[in-house]
């Protein structure tokens, strides 16, 4: 399974040309299927966070896809994730109908 998405800051204007050449890719090639969302910490683009059906959230490194951790709290599949804009947490919310919060590195 390949994933790509674009870790874009809330304050780029999309419709330059320019801008759009500049925002970096990030590729996901997992051979795990069940992959149902993720994001990048965009302050610093050094992490970013993988929700899965199998009901755990993986956080692995930008540079190198180095898995730093696996974060485990729901009881059904992750279906949506995101990073705090300026500080070191995640929220997660699942199927089980739980927001989770996880300070993170």
């Amino acid at each position: 399974m390949k994933f790509y998405f674009t870790p874009v800051h809330p304050s780029s204007d999309l419709s330059d040309e320019k801008e759009q050449q500049s925002i970096p890719f990030i590729k996901i090639e997992s051979k795990k299927e069940g992959i149902s969302c993720c994001d990048v910490r965009r302050y610093d683009q050094k992490i970013y966070a993988v929700g899965y059906w199998d009901h755990r959230t993986r956080i692995f490194q930008c540079k190198n896809d180095k898995l730093l951790t696996v974060l485990r709290g729901h009881t059904d599949s992750i279906t949506d994730l995101r990073f705090h804009p300026s500080k070191n947490f995640l929220v997660t919310g699942g199927k089980d109908k739980k927001l989770n919060v996880y300070q993170v590195y």
